[in-house]
């Protein structure tokens, strides 16, 4: 299924990874693809701070990440404080997301 984002703008994206030398693996990646990497947190804590500072369409979290928040309790602040989204923007990420699921 094609992708309707009508935005030519990278999709940003903030990693949430306690492992730094993880990270020169994972950021490549995403940046062949495309995606703009504008940050990484090293814990739930970190992440919730970053999404108050930087502008953010898609937080790749883990579950066990250090800290006071597992990677569910941050993603449940997280949300509450994300902005507010369309729901055509809404879909296209959430398809986007479950098509890379998908290929495991």
């Amino acid at each position: 299924m094609a992708d309707t984002q009508k935005s030519t703008h990278p999709i940003k994206i903030l990693l949430v990874e306690e492992r730094k030398r993880v990270l020169p693996d994972i950021i490549p990646i995403l940046q062949k693809f495309g995606y703009d990497v504008v940050g990484s947190a090293k814990d739930g804590d970190d992440a919730i701070a970053l999404t108050k500072k930087l502008d953010i369409d898609l937080i790749l979290m883990g579950i066990d990440i250090p800290g006071l928040l597992n990677g569910i309790e941050a993603a449940r602040i997280i949300h509450f404080i994300s902005k507010p989204f369309t729901p055509q923007d809404f879909t296209i990420k959430v398809r986007h997301i479950l098509n890379g699921q998908n290929k495991k």
